[in-house]
């Protein structure tokens, strides 16, 4: 724990010398660039409670407090106000950086008396200034209003806010610990420099494939630099970007968050507004039950829709070129037929893009002893697609080992399904599942097309088009994912071979002793001018993440926590 604290400490005094501070500028705002914000000292040390208890050390809270007493000469953190919260301010007057810790105290003296054998004495450098010399490194510290201030040159001291905690802009209420970067304050020449460093780096690796046409080329330079430009858009219009992450130690939960706020009015926010809560027809495949479920509805503005219809025509150009060598297509007449099958399916996904709005929902359930997969989605029209579909049943008349499909096999709610049942090979790994044969169907509605496979498939398929019936006009977020972990374990682990040692079923135990506390949760949650990507996991989740950290320490692939 030792060698641990005073990596850290040097670490941030190896770092703090590098954004050099300089007296602010006549003519120059300082302007926050990032921060650092930790809830409080107690909070933190909650955390490493449950973290601890998650790896296996139950005492390492306690054992950091120790080794704090230890090297304050049994004092402790006297002199630090442990409820309020701490971090680090990084600020800029447009041509230098000047990083600030600041640190809630009751009595700044007794503080740095307490960390005396650490830090060295602190010898008074005057008006309300201490100098530190830490690793032949200059600290200063003043103290204004419980709150105390440290950087490496004295300059950013003279002009201190009223409030420390105000330089944390609320995000020690939000989360335990959490950064953020505010974008627009970086200095032009640096952002400038990023988004040239990303381009040349693409740019490197986009080179010509073997066999590729010029053309294809081409198609596929011009999606990656319209793609380049949305990100240089994205840089220059994104205002703040914040990572944070918050710990439930009561209901054993965690969740880790991503967010991103945009200028008002620029083409970043006008986009980042489209993906908002809509009305989907594929609510109903959220199953809480499932082993996954996902859910997928938003607007597509115009640029968007260009930009996939280019990555959609480049994949077609690649089929369409493979059909010309294809040596199980005997003549000009069945490349013909497949070519118009693969315009017919593409020509489909396209008018769907074009119209401004995606909708999607899909399921899957899986075990030891069977899996079932139904995905649905709006389209435009599916004429077409039962066209493409009725051309594949005719380029495999001649295919001895292609199995029959069976058209309009059964009707529901509108759809008409469309069946075949694919043979498994008893030495393929997926036949330990789903037995001899998967079944598969595919459903076309007036707006909508579905695709069921595996056991049972087709039932789910048509229990989800009634549950998504009963929940029209329901909003969902643009983007949901949901993981029972120990169920997708245990359909893995059922299908590594015989004798094949394999992790997989110890995880899927593991996380079978918290049945229902199992899940993982992807989610994407809008806002005014920005939006949130969160993940979220539950006890059992948490509990395994403990337990391969525990077996890494064990194996000395990482330090354990007490050491």
């Amino acid at each position: 724990m030792k060698r641990i604290l005073l990596g850290l400490l040097a670490a941030a005094l190896v770092v703090l010398p590098q954004a050099r501070t300089f007296a602010q500028d006549a003519e120059g705002e300082s302007k926050p660039v990032a921060v650092l914000a930790i809830a409080s000292y107690d909070r933190l040390m909650t955390d490493l409670a449950f973290i601890g208890n998650l790896t296996g050390n139950p005492d390492l809270d306690k054992n950091i407090e120790g080794m704090i007493q230890l090297f304050t000469q049994g004092q402790g953190l006297v002199g630090l106000d442990r409820t309020r919260p701490l971090g680090v301010a990084l600020n800029t007057d447009g041509l230098s950086f000047q990083p600030l810790i600041i640190l809630p105290v009751t009595d700044l003296k007794q503080l740095l008396a307490a960390l005396e054998g650490l830090v060295g004495a602190a010898q008074d450098a005057g008006d309300g200034i201490y100098e530190l010399d830490v690793f032949n490194q200059k600290i200063y510290v003043k103290e204004k209003n419980t709150w105390a201030y440290m950087s490496t040159a004295p300059e950013p001291l003279a002009v201190l806010p009223a409030n420390g905690g105000d330089l944390f802009t609320g995000l020690e209420k939000q989360y335990d610990i959490a950064g953020r970067l505010h974008i627009q304050n970086v200095p032009e020449v640096f952002r400038t420099m990023i988004i040239d460093q990303l381009r040349v780096g693409v740019e490197a690796g986009l080179q010509r494939q073997e066999g590729e046409s010029e053309e294809s080329y081409e198609s596929r330079r011009k999606l990656v630099d319209s793609q380049i430009d949305g990100l240089t858009s994205a840089i220059n219009d994104l205002d703040t970007l914040t990572l944070g992450l918050s710990l439930n130690p009561e209901a054993k939960t965690a969740q880790l968050e991503l967010a991103f706020k945009a200028l008002p009015e620029t083409e970043t926010a006008q986009a980042l507004s489209r993906a908002k809560a809509t009305n989907s027809n594929f609510a109903g495949f959220l199953q809480p039950e499932a082993s996954a479920s996902l859910s997928l509805s938003s607007e597509i503005a115009a640029s968007d829709a260009a930009q996939y219809v280019a990555g959609l025509e480049a994949i077609r150009d690649q089929i369409l070129k493979h059909i010309e060598t294809e040596a199980r297509l005997p003549n000009d007449d069945a490349k013909k037929l497949a070519k118009d099958m693969v315009d017919q399916v593409f020509g489909t996904v396209k008018a769907t893009f074009e119209s401004g709005k995606i909708d999607a929902g899909a399921t899957l359930n899986v075990s030891d002893k069977s899996m079932a997969l139904v995905v649905g989605a709006y389209a435009v029209e599916t004429k077409s697609l039962e066209e493409a579909l009725r051309k594949l049943a005719k380029l495999a008349e001649n295919e001895p080992n292609f199995p029959p499909i069976t058209f309009n096999a059964t009707e529901h709610a509108g759809v008409k399904f469309h069946t075949t049942s694919i043979p498994v090979p008893a030495d393929h790994t997926i036949h330990k599942v789903v037995g001899d044969k998967l079944d598969v169907a595919v459903g076309l509605g007036e707006k909508s097309v579905y695709l069921a496979l595996g056991n049972d498939s087709l039932e789910l398929c048509k229990k989800l088009i009634d549950a998504s019936a009963s929940q029209t006009g329901q909003q969902l977020p643009p983007f949901q994912l949901n993981v029972s972990l120990a169920q997708v374990f245990q359909f893995a682990s059922a299908l590594q071979k015989e004798g094949t040692e394999s992790n997989l079923k110890t995880m899927s135990e593991d996380l079978a002793k918290t049945p229902g506390k199992d899940h993982v949760r992807l989610e994407y949650v809008p806002e005014e001018n920005g939006g949130t990507i969160r993940l979220s996991a539950e006890e059992g989740v948490l509990q395994l993440l403990g337990n391969v950290l525990k077996d890494a320490q064990a194996s000395g692939a990482i330090p354990g926590f007490g050491s």
